[in-house]
């Protein structure tokens, strides 16, 4: 295990029924809600971490990147963190029409830069030493969302990235 990686204890990332994620056991530092013609996207910024709900007709679908939480017992996928810096992880998903994919990548903190596609972002500071932050980029389509997120932790030097794409 990298020795930066054992500062971020038990980051996993995992997709579950929205239903399953209560947002009351999370502190919300950020959020934001879109409708588009699929249905609704949600994003929160939960400390050094994220909660992003993806809800049309057919699914309600939660993807949550934390440290130490519980998954959920009829969790539909879940990634921890590569014990490693830049190894590359993937999950993947399908459920009522939707399929979904996701990468996570833990990488050195040198250069601060965004988490994605800068056309729609919810972001966040924090104080504290080396004012870490958590960004989440998104875009809506016809076909689906793709969203990046960014989640720095100064203490380590570390960065940790996630891309995920729900197609329907």
């Amino acid at each position: 295990m990298d020795p930066a990686l054992t500062v971020i204890p038990n980051l996993r990332l995992f997709l579950a029924d929205a239903a399953d994620v209560d947002l009351r056991d999370y502190e919300i530092y950020a959020s934001h809600e879109s409708r588009w013609a699929r249905g609704v996207f949600r994003c929160f910024v939960i400390g050094a971490s994220s909660i992003v709900v993806v809800e049309t007709a057919d699914v309600r679908i939660a993807e949550v990147i934390a440290c130490g939480t519980e998954v959920p017992p009829r969790c539909l996928a879940s990634l921890d963190l590569p014990r490693e810096l830049n190894v590359l992880d993937r999950v993947q998903s399908f459920r009522g029409g939707c399929s979904y994919g996701a990468v996570l990548l833990a990488l050195p903190l040198r250069h601060p830069a965004p988490a994605g596609p800068r056309a729609n972002v919810l972001a966040h500071v924090f104080e504290g030493p080396g004012s870490p932050r958590t960004e989440i980029c998104w875009e809506l389509s016809d076909t689906g969302v793709e969203a990046h997120t960014l989640h720095e932790y100064p203490e380590a030097g570390v960065a940790v990235r996630s891309h995920s794409l729900w197609q329907f």
